[in-house]
């Protein structure tokens, strides 16, 4: 797992923002998003691959089919390749077997794993920002709904290169026309093509939740603190001190509890929820 040492102290309410106003939207999805344990190994396995291969050729080109000299180790696929199969190798094995495989670059295969465009080192608390050497600071981090093309009326796009999975829906707006009536109208479609989703396939839609913002800082702390070995009792004494503590219910307890439960919540998905919802 990669050595994340950037993470404050939970003691200190100082090192946290007091408020979801004191970090823009991204922040707060990075802050949540590099502390998952799953996303830190994900990481540390793909940035232990050299840049470039024994024969000098570059291995870490994304969105590229297998080249027959690049080892499997660069890519994601299953059936999984064996250790230190090449591409060829895999694909000759595959077509003996005969198997029927799915590949893809492994960093391709990871950044779609969470949502994101590009793998960012979770050690670094500033690595979901880039200075393009203008000066201006462009977040490297957005929901996989933006590479969509969302945006004529309210149309449904289908049949065009990178159309949509089976539960997304693009639509596009027309910005010469009126905007609020075309937004009815898409609210409409939408709601239809959902309908018409749950009666094909047997999945569960889900409304965005409802974002406390004003508690992420909290959630985040309270998350640190679970981290770090803390108990709900420890969290409550140094972060509610002015609830009631009394029977048969310790309110502060009660707090402590919920709030990490929702830093792990966001930890684990929840951030996709920010990028989504913000």
């Amino acid at each position: 797992m990669t050595s994340v040492a950037s993470f404050p102290n939970w003691r200190d309410a100082s090192v946290y923002p007091q408020d979801f106003d004191d970090w823009p939207l991204m922040k707060w999805v990075w802050e949540f998003l590099r502390r998952n344990v799953d996303y830190q190994d994900d990481y540390a396995r793909y940035a232990s691959l050299p840049a470039y291969t024994d024969d000098g050729k570059t291995g870490k080109l994304q969105g590229t089919a297998i080249r027959g000299w690049e080892p499997m180790t660069y890519r994601h696929s299953d059936p999984p390749a064996l250790a230190g199969e090449s591409g060829d190798e895999y694909l000759n094995r595959m077509e003996a077997e005969g198997c029927d495989f799915a590949e893809s670059a492994l960093g391709d295969y990871l950044a779609d794993k969470w949502g994101v465009d590009l793998l960012l080192d979770p050690a670094s608390p500033d690595a979901w920002i880039l200075d393009d050497g203008t000066g201006d600071v462009l977040s490297l981090l957005y929901p996989r709904l933006g590479k969509i093309q969302v945006p004529s009326e309210p149309e449904l796009l289908h049949g065009f290169e990178g159309a949509d999975k089976w539960n997304e829906r693009s639509i596009r707006f027309d910005l010469r026309r009126p905007i609020d009536r075309q937004v009815e109208e898409a609210r409409r479609i939408l709601l239809f093509e959902r309908d018409e989703m749950r009666k094909q396939r047997e999945v569960s839609c889900v409304s965005s939740p409802k974002l406390h913002k004003g508690k992420l800082p909290e959630y985040l702390r309270a998350f640190d603190a679970k981290s770090s070995g803390a108990t709900a009792p420890e969290i409550a004494e140094l972060m509610y001190p002015n609830l009631p503590r009394e029977l048969p219910r310790d309110a502060g307890i009660t707090r402590a509890e919920h709030a990490m439960r929702a830093g792990t919540r966001y930890v684990q998905h929840g951030y996709l929820d920010l990028m989504l919802w913000g």
